[in-house]
């Protein structure tokens, strides 16, 4: 049986707006890769981070369901795939990414596998977030957090930190969910605000399996 995440607030809340549009002289993206390789890339990284505003911070809420066409499934999670965006997938990681050559921006979304959950989801989030964002984007201040929310089951936290790519500013958001013996995660990078309601979109299109497989 599947229950559907379903957010709210149909726009973001922005608590703090970058006071520069953030910008970067190649678009690069910088890629995601499978769990096992996260300690080996990256080290191209800066690894000063200079603090700026918190673009994003994540209300979520669980509401009734609610069906979204042209839906994909990767492991738990179902969703609705983002148009024009380039996918990337492996056996781990299922990646969209998007570029505008103009204005040299970027996003890129991507749905980390489901492992077995550590138990609750402080635990959790504390393990997703040091493996997918600390080794891979090397922040150097801790994540900015909203509430724990739960909902039929689930618990859902959402933290957001800047970091460096290619000398410029970016930022990386982790929303954990974790129950039913399951964590599951999905990380969002961006340079930019313009695509805050495709990131927006996709995250009210999220559904989750119930299931205790390991």
């Amino acid at each position: 049986m599947h229950f559907h995440l379903i957010v709210v607030a149909m726009r973001l809340r922005t608590i703090n707006i970058l006071s520069v549009i953030l910008k970067s002289r190649k678009i690069k993206i910088p890629f995601l890769q499978d769990r096992k390789k996260a300690m080996e890339k990256y080290s191209s990284f800066n690894k000063k981070i200079i603090m700026k505003k918190i673009l994003f911070l994540f209300p979520f809420c669980i509401m009734a369901a609610i069906s979204f066409a042209q839906k994909e499934t990767f492991d738990i999670i179902s969703y609705a795939t983002p148009a024009f965006w380039k996918k990337t997938a492996t056996s781990n990681i299922i990646t969209y990414s998007i570029t505008n050559a103009k204005t040299k921006t970027w996003c890129q979304i991507a749905i980390v596998k489901s492992t077995i959950s550590k138990g609750n989801i402080e635990q959790d989030f504390e393990s997703e977030w040091q493996e997918l964002i600390v080794k891979n984007y090397q922040p150097t201040d801790a994540p900015q957090l909203n509430d724990v929310v739960e909902a039929d089951g689930w618990k859902i936290r959402t933290g957001v930190t800047k970091f460096k790519f290619s000398n410029a500013d970016a930022i990386a958001m982790l929303t954990t969910i974790s129950g039913f013996n399951r964590c599951a995660s999905i990380i969002t990078t961006t340079n930019t605000q313009d695509y805050k309601k495709d990131i927006e979109t996709f995250l009210a299109s999220m559904s989750l399996k119930k299931t205790c497989n390991t």
